[in-house]
């Protein structure tokens, strides 16, 4: 894929930015569950208003500490939010890698058959576009529900460019990162 390659960014973070709202409910039980007691208020607050800052929202309306200190959590609940989380995770990955695969492999393909990768560099591209879309996916929901599990609740438009904009960010550096690399790659092979 060409770093920066508009349409194809945008799709990505899509599909991190959509997971990550997903996992938005669950996250925010793990914050009332203890993950409130990590950073203190202000630094939470700090967080929250850089995150909004750099997506361009406002935090959702009528988001109380009250209504966060009502809601009564268990270890079960926890581990349930816990699970929800990480299966978002598990979709944003394969959707990610799914994506990137078919990108990668169509890049290869034409790049093979216009005589500038052989088949060996055509597959090491695919695989690794594939790979690091599924870490980029994958890491724009982890980003975002992590803040939330840290700071409390944010409103979807955040949320949704926390995720994206990590997704875009570790796909640009992964790609960049082992772009030097793909020719070990496939000397090795």
């Amino acid at each position: 894929m060409k770093p920066g390659s508009q349409v194809v960014e945008v799709l990505r973070a899509g599909i991190a930015g959509g997971e990550a709202v997903v996992v938005r409910n669950a996250a925010e039980v793990l914050f009332a569950a203890g993950g409130h007691k990590v950073l203190s208020e202000g630094s939470q607050r700090v967080l929250r208003e850089v995150a909004v800052k750099a997506v361009g929202r406002t935090l959702e309306a009528g988001r109380s500490a009250a209504q966060l200190a009502s809601v009564v959590v268990t270890k079960e609940v926890a581990k349930s939010a816990g699970r929800e989380v990480v299966k978002g995770v598990g979709r944003a990955a394969a959707l990610g890698l799914a994506f990137d695969a078919v990108i990668g492999t169509v890049e290869g393909v034409v790049a093979y058959r216009g005589g500038k990768k052989t088949a060996r560099e055509a597959i090491v591209h695919a695989g690794t576009e594939a790979g690091t879309g599924a870490l980029a996916s994958a890491g724009g929901v982890i980003a975002a529900a992590a803040l939330i599990s840290l700071t409390g609740g944010l409103a979807a438009p955040v949320v949704f460019g926390v995720g994206a904009a990590t997704s875009i960010g570790l796909k640009l550096g992964l790609s960049s990162l082992l772009r030097g690399r793909r020719v070990l790659a496939v000397a090795a092979v």
